[in-house]
């Protein structure tokens, strides 16, 4: 697109982690980078966009925000409080910046602030960023926007609550606008059900938290999950239920847990990955840990750090429903276990120590 373009600054987030009796837990949030480098718009032209109301002229409707074409524009007379919905024809991605372009004249028109909003199912829209937009320095200018988000989204809403000069404008006006993201990751997985009911999964991805209907929506009614209750000791169980997990419990990225299920079914993790060279801290004594891969790994294959002797992987075959062990003994593992992408896994340490993660 051939316009002028400034980029606005950024607001990081470093990592976090929290460490229960024997159980590590860790999530992450990344931060957001200045360049929009290894992004691109997930909007197309064709893409289902629906705008906040229908106040605005014949050939400046809302779909000319994401034509790509800067010489036609969105304006919309109601002037506050203004913007769309729309649905990208790619799927589910994760947004991490939003592009505005200034379109041909009236500068009191344009937006002085913006919120984007994410949805899965076009009912229920979480805020993902909101921010003010400095005066634009010409007509037919971008300017962009970056902010955190690790959740990916089908539906996005876009809205625009003020004007640069609400007294002097009888509308907001726009001609491009652009939401800079990727497409998000898949791991398909298989419960097995029946005899072999039990399956510890993980999340691989990079969020701070999983919410149960974001991590697994749509399962068979009556799949169950269990997550270790650090603070009493014991399993707190969550079931789908009426389209919906009944505690929609949040789950951090790589936290490992147990899915029960009386069929079988198949089942896609979706969102991004955990980034090369997240660290974790493994405590002496039991850690729950999970796979961050999307291809099998065998343990000669997950970069374990430093392996002394003693140090033992325990990881639950769905088949058997128990535990296969590889224990590191005389200089090599007893057994090399294959780790499958989304599986979670428990690992016993002689010594604490950091473990970095490379997908």
């Amino acid at each position: 697109m051939n316009v002028a373009r400034w980029k606005r600054g950024t607001i990081a987030f470093g990592p976090i982690g929290k460490v229960f009796g024997t159980a590590l837990l860790f999530g992450l949030l990344i931060s957001s980078s200045e360049a929009l480098a290894g992004l691109t718009d997930v909007t197309q032209p064709g893409d289902p966009i629906v705008a906040s109301s229908n106040n605005s002229p014949g050939s400046e409707g809302v779909a000319n925000l994401i034509d790509n074409n800067t010489t036609n524009k969105y304006l919309n007379f109601d002037k506050l409080n203004t913007g769309f919905t729309v649905t990208p024809s790619v799927g589910a991605t994760i947004v991490t910046g939003i592009g505005l372009t200034s379109a041909n004249d009236a500068p009191e028109r344009d937006p002085a602030s913006f919120t984007v909003e994410g949805s899965n199912n076009g009912t229920n829209f979480t805020l993902i960023a909101s921010n003010t937009v400095p005066s634009f320095s010409s007509r037919f200018t971008e300017q962009d926007f970056t902010f955190p988000n690790t959740y990916p989204y089908k539906i996005y809403r876009v809205r625009f609550p003020t004007v640069a000069n609400a007294a002097a404008a009888n509308s907001m006006q726009l001609s491009e606008v652009q939401l800079f993201g990727g497409v998000a990751q898949s791991i398909p997985l298989h419960l097995a059900g029946g005899t072999n009911r039990l399956t510890l999964l993980s999340s691989p991805f990079e969020k701070g938290g999983n919410t149960l209907n974001d991590l697994l929506p749509g399962v068979s009614e009556g799949t169950t999950v269990f997550r270790f209750n650090n603070s009493r000791g014991n399993f707190n169980s969550d079931i789908f239920h009426g389209g919906g997990w009944n505690r929609n419990s949040n789950i951090p990225g790589g936290t490992g847990y147990f899915v029960y299920s009386d069929v079988a079914q198949d089942v896609a993790l979706t969102g991004a990955l955990l980034p090369q060279g997240t660290k974790f801290s493994l405590l002496q004594g039991f850690n729950l840990v999970g796979s961050i891969w999307t291809t099998n790994r065998t343990i000669d294959q997950i970069n374990f750090p430093s392996p002394q002797f003693g140090d033992t992987i325990y990881l639950f075959d769905e088949t058997s429903q128990a535990y296969q062990i590889s224990q590191f003994v005389e200089g090599e593992w007893t057994a090399s276990l294959v780790i499958r992408p989304g599986c979670g896994f428990f690992v016993h340490v002689t010594t604490a120590r950091d473990w970095v993660l490379n997908p």
